[in-house]
């Protein structure tokens, strides 16, 4: 049986899942989609992340792995959830892109992730347009 996300936002009722996923897709550069995802980057994503083990377990990461982390980084929930990110993109190499993050995401019914992960990185549409990443 599949997890879901567990996060504490659900998406709205008027917003259909696909236009949500269009509207975050085409709020990022095409430069910047498909490129992979940097450290300082996923340390901003990491802060949307409410339970990483489920996140972890939904994005392919084994039970071992997870285990690793939490003796790791026993002491720091924080870094649990960077390590996490961190063992996700090294798993995936340079398949490891915001593009693939947002679809992962999507798969998992984590769209409010998605979304969340693209705002963290100054990208959605805002009343001043597109926000540069930093």
């Amino acid at each position: 049986m599949q997890q879901r996300c567990s996060f504490e936002m659900v998406r709205p009722l008027c917003c259909p899942k696909g236009a949500l996923k269009s509207e975050i897709l085409s709020s990022i550069p095409l430069e910047v989609i498909d490129k992979p995802l940097k450290e300082n980057q996923l340390a901003k994503i990491s802060k949307n992340i409410l339970e990483w083990q489920v996140k972890g377990s939904l994005f392919g990461l084994s039970e071992g792995e997870m285990e690793d982390i939490k003796e790791d980084y026993k002491h720091s929930n924080e870094m649990q959830k960077v390590a996490m990110l961190r063992m996700w993109a090294k798993k995936h190499g340079d398949q490891a892109t915001l593009r693939f993050l947002i679809e992962t995401s999507y798969e998992s019914d984590c769209e409010v992730f998605a979304k969340k992960a693209v705002e963290s990185l100054g990208y959605l549409h805002s009343d001043k347009g597109k926000i540069p990443l930093s």
